[in-house]
């Protein structure tokens, strides 16, 4: 991605049922930011569904980089989620990060191109 958090973002922390340090990831806060203008406009619950989840472990790089992250401890693993904001923000703020979703979504087509690819060539190297 490469970019990290602006300044004065808050928390952006989401609630999962396992307990794990989940948050949004930069694109979904920005989103919810350009929608509700502030961190104390967000509602308390967004209902979004969950494109992708990346694992991060904590350290200096990643302190800098996701500032809401800067409570947890060096080594710490915790999780940043893309969300699909399409039912919660407006259609103008959808079409002012259209251009990163749109290439978002390519890598994710490509990356599960790659992966059918290798599972077809493990399965077809299992039957020779």
């Amino acid at each position: 991605d490469g970019e990290g958090e602006g300044e004065g973002e808050g928390p952006h922390a989401l609630q999962e049922a396992s307990g794990s340090a989940t948050f949004a990831d930069p694109l979904s806060a920005r989103m919810l930011l350009q929608q509700f203008g502030s961190w104390s406009a967000v509602p308390e619950e967004v209902g979004a569904t969950v494109t992708e989840v990346r694992a991060v472990r904590q350290d200096e790089a990643t302190r800098r980089r996701y500032k809401g992250t800067a409570h947890l401890p060096d080594g710490a693993t915790f999780r940043l989620a893309e969300l699909d904001l399409s039912e919660v923000v407006s259609a103008e703020v959808m079409a002012i990060f259209e251009p990163e979703l749109r290439k978002r979504a390519e890598r994710r087509r490509r990356e599960a191109e790659q992966e059918r690819r290798a599972a077809a060539a493990a399965e077809k190297a299992e039957k020779a």
